[in-house]
Parts: C-alpha cells; sequence; structure tokens
C-alpha cells in the first residue's frame, strides 16, 4: 500500500497518510511512528495520484513562443490532461500508435491544496500547497496537426509523469 512519505538522503520518512491528499486534509502534519524505508527499496508514485483535475497552460513563457514560431497568445491557451495520463517517477511512458511524433517538456506543477473556484489573484497563493516536477509529453502531430487538439494531443495515457 503506497505512503506519503519525505525524502531525507538515502531514506524515506513515512508520514502517517496514505495519500497526498489525506495528508494535506489532515494539515501537512506528520504521524510519526512507522519505520523508515530505504529509498532503494522504495516505489515512487505520483506525489498526486488521479487528482480530479490537471489544468495546463500552454506556450506560457515568451522563449518557447519564439523557439515553435507561435505568437505569444493574448489569453492562456488551456488544456487538459486526465487522470490516466498521471504517472509517478520511473513508470514507463507508453507510446500508442497513434503518434509517430512525441515530445516532452519539464514543467513546474502547482498542487492546489484547497478547495478553489473563481478565486481573485490576490488570493490565488492561499491555495497553493506545494509544487512538484511534471513531464508534459506530447504527441504534437495529433496536437497540432488536427486543428490544434491540445487536449487529444497531451492527455494520452502516461503522458504526465509527476514528481517525486
Amino acid at each position: 500500500m503506497p505512503k506519503v512519505g519525505i525524502v531525507e538522503g538515502d531514506e524515506i520518512r513515512p508520514l502517517g497518510h496514505e495519500t497526498m491528499i489525506d495528508f494535506i486534509g489532515h494539515g501537512g502534519s506528520p504521524e510519526p511512528g512507522e519505520d523508515v524505508v530505504r529509498l532503494e527499496d522504495a516505489r515512487l508514485h505520483a506525489p498526486v495520484p488521479g487528482p480530479q483535475k490537471v489544468i495546463c497552460i500552454g506556450l506560457n513563457y515568451e522563449d518557447h513562443a519564439e523557439e515553435t514560431g507561435a505568437p505569444i497568445p493574448e489569453k492562456p491557451i488551456v488544456f487538459a490532461k486526465y487522470p490516466n495520463s498521471i504517472i509517478g517517477h520511473g513508470e514507463p511512458i507508453v507510446i500508442p500508435p497513434i503518434t509517430s511524433q512525441v515530445d516532452y517538456e519539464a514543467e513546474l506543477a502547482v498542487v492546489i491544496g484547497k478547495a478553489a473556484r473563481n478565486v481573485p489573484e490576490s488570493e490565488a497563493m492561499d491555495h497553493v500547497y506545494g509544487y512538484t516536477n511534471a513531464n508534459d509529453v506530447s504527441a504534437r502531430d495529433i496536437q497540432l496537426g488536427e486543428g490544434g487538439q491540445w487536449t487529444r494531443g497531451k492527455a494520452i495515457d502516461t503522458f504526465c509523469p509527476l514528481g517525486p
């Protein structure tokens, strides 16, 4: 059974919760008592497996827009990745036969720690719990070659490794 833990050197110290959502829901407080696990013996899962939503922003920095030859968007380009896109550190990315042009980008994933809807910009950071690494894997031939199908080209199973 997966457990939430913190990596300390070559060990993982369990924090007493089975999921990150549970850990955040309990105020992010560790519950001591479990034995440490050697990092080499552990499988690192996605920090937030099966989230309700993964909302992404395309062309989110000027240099990337310029390198693709795309104009800098006036409004954010929003697309989704689905929960079945999420995999953990070291899990294989499965490239399906429907694509022949796969690309990837390192991204910063923002973990929202409490419910939020129509939050004013001035209060947005109050809802952020933390950050993790993300790999935005894309089937570029689908994303760009079929009339701008960003979600279809980016939400393929295993196309969003998260963490550690």
